[in-house]
């Protein structure tokens, strides 16, 4: 029986997706960890000094107390691996409270297609058509040059990394089936377009991914599973992504 990338949503998982795709099988083994640790040293928008000292330790067990608690502060809502709400840059869903909250958790949990863009090329609207997306895609994670140089693990941001444009996001939404884009750097959209792209995907809710760690990921299908922390009407929001 012939399978589709669409009833592949209902039944997410590597071997029958990829015979359905004709693509190499991946044989996935437990689960692949794709999100970046939080610490002092992890990068961070427009930083050359990382995400710094957010965390202290209000109640100490070697100053008396008889626990440690840790509290938070100065903590962006866009820290590491995390996902855009559509009030993240358009302010008529700000103000209409389409925070992390609302987001559709179906979408960010299900079949998702891995993708390995070529060295030096910005995810425009002429690149995604010759990486021949399979119609029904719903979740789409570009796997680009950000990897092979480890911008994720380095501290200090790097304004040149690879992303969408604003053409690119224009042939997303104009697809209509892609609801998630990922990344594996602190921005869908390329620096010096950073409104375009995320006002086209964001004002059609779709859901931008970011910061993803894709050193162990071959291309190919997988299973994700997403889950941003529930900040209320939050712009974004700190997640754990893995992928099966």
């Amino acid at each position: 029986m012939a399978v589709s990338i669409v009833d592949l949503n209902d039944r997410p998982g590597p071997r029958s997706a990829l015979i359905a795709l004709k693509l190499p099988e991946i044989l996935v083994q437990g689960i692949i960890d794709i999100s970046i640790g939080l610490g002092p040293q992890t990068v961070l928008m427009d930083s050359q000094d990382g995400m710094g000292d957010f965390r202290y330790l209000r109640n100490s067990i070697d100053d008396g107390d008889f626990f440690n608690g840790s509290e938070l502060k100065e903590f962006t809502a866009h820290a590491g691996t995390h996902v855009d709400a559509p009030g993240h840059f358009v302010n008529e869903a700000y103000h209409a409270n389409k925070g992390i909250h609302q987001l559709n958790l179906n979408v960010l949990n299900g079949a998702v297609l891995i993708i390995e863009v070529p060295d030096e090329t910005n995810i425009t609207a002429a690149a995604l058509e010759a990486l021949h997306i399979p119609q029904g895609t719903i979740r789409v994670i570009f796997k680009t040059l950000n990897t092979k140089k480890k911008l994720m693990t380095q501290t200090a941001f790097e304004p040149g990394y690879t992303a969408v444009t604003k053409d690119g996001a224009e042939w997303i939404v104009k697809r209509g089936d892609i609801r998630l884009v990922g990344l594996d750097y602190m921005s869908i959209a390329i620096y010096d377009d950073l409104t375009g792209p995320h006002v086209a995907l964001l004002t059609d809710e779709i859901i931008p991914l970011e910061g993803l760690v894709l050193e162990d990921v071959e291309p190919g299908l997988y299973e994700l599973q997403c889950l941003p922390m529930k900040l209320v009407n939050s712009d974004g929001a700190p997640t754990r992504c893995i992928l099966r």
